[in-house]
């Protein structure tokens, strides 16, 4: 059962909001600089390195402890926990974890993951850029996948550009990776984020004018992903990939490094815990279904260090009638959640 007390600490930080689309939430809003590490995103890919996971074979769903996660509250509909230690072996614990359901933006790394697992170039993906056959413009690709974590430019630009990732992808092709990576058949990946791409004609290129792909797909149908699913992802991205090609991966690494949302270093600063060599890598997303009417939130992340190395995605759901209510409640929520998670997770920790 997830201590009452802790809850509402939480819910005592969250300010008085109106609209929860555009007012700012106290972890879901708070911004990758005031992480303790915003200066160490640059050794991020080294560290994630340094962990070494063994015997997890790709296109099969390991064994799941539905039973661990009971003091979970409620609220958390769906969790799935992955924990590594210090032999690499994984750990994996679960609620309705493998049940497809609708993530939002959390789903948002999963293209731009694919995109760079196929794409052979010479040129380093730090140098890429997409220009607009339309006007001719041209964009970092960097910056613009950034932009998708951060949310500088708002919600809507980061739909925008997460959709114009997708364009590069067939939707098709790229649900049936994510059915090979994860072992999970029932995931759809094939919809858009509720706002038209960034730009209609996109070609990926080199900063020299080479060009590497180009923007030709559409995706209209649903993103329905496991929490499971999410998870053993970022795992592989993070972990597994990044061991195999260090280079390739580095930018969406720090582009992760930058989710706007920062409940692991909350939890950490709460628990007090003395990690070294620490990496943070997230992805975020927040809505109000109109067919279930209520909220949701969903936060999958990652943690790395020399002492606890967890991977984690939880959905939360709630409807009081009222957006701006549920929202706080439900960020509180998150927060109490993953702080309880790591604390009961606390015989892995190897200080």
């Amino acid at each position: 059962m997830v201590e009452e007390g802790l809850l509402q600490y939480f819910l005592q930080q969250e300010p008085a909001i109106t609209d929860p689309e555009k007012d700012k939430l106290a972890f879901l809003d708070r911004g990758y600089l005031s992480s303790p590490w915003c200066d160490q995103i640059h050794l991020f890919r080294e560290r994630l390195q340094q962990v070494n996971v063994k015997h997890l074979r790709q296109g099969q769903i390991p064994p799941i402890d539905v039973h661990f996660l009971s003091f979970l509250p409620a609220a958390i509909t769906e969790a799935c926990v992955c924990v590594v230690d210090g032999q690499g072996e994984q750990y994996w614990y679960g609620r309705r974890a493998t049940v497809p359901v609708q993530l939002w933006s959390a789903t948002k790394f999963l293209p731009i993951y694919y995109l760079l697992s196929q794409i052979e170039s010479e040129a380093s993906p730090w140098q890429w850029c997409i220009k607009d056959r339309d006007t001719d413009r041209l964009f970092s690709f960097l910056s613009l996948v950034e932009l998708v974590f951060t949310y500088a430019e708002g919600d809507n630009v980061s739909n925008s550009l997460a959709l114009l990732c997708k364009s590069f992808c067939c939707p098709e092709e790229l649900t049936n990776w994510l059915h090979t990576l994860t072992g999970s058949q029932d995931d759809i990946l094939q919809g858009g984020y509720g706002a038209p791409a960034f730009l209609s004609s996109p070609i990926l290129q080199t900063k020299d004018g080479r060009e590497i792909s180009r923007g030709q797909y559409e995706h209209r149908g649903q993103n329905l992903v496991s929490v499971y699913s999410l998870t053993r992802a970022l795992v592989e991205l993070a972990w597994i990939d990044t061991n195999r090609q260090p280079d390739r991966y580095a930018l969406l690494l720090a582009a992760m490094a930058k989710d706007t949302a920062r409940y692991i270093d909350v939890a950490i600063s709460y628990l007090s815990l003395p990690l070294s060599e620490v990496v943070i890598l997230s992805k975020m997303g927040f809505g109000r279904s109109t067919e279930r009417n209520r909220s949701e939130l969903v936060y999958t992340a990652l943690l790395s260090s020399r002492e606890l190395n967890i991977c984690l995605t939880c959905r939360a759901a709630l409807n009081l009638h009222d957006p701006a209510q549920e929202a706080r409640y439900l960020d509180a929520c998150m927060a109490t959640a993953v702080t309880e998670t790591i604390a009961n997770l606390g015989n892995f920790y190897t200080p």
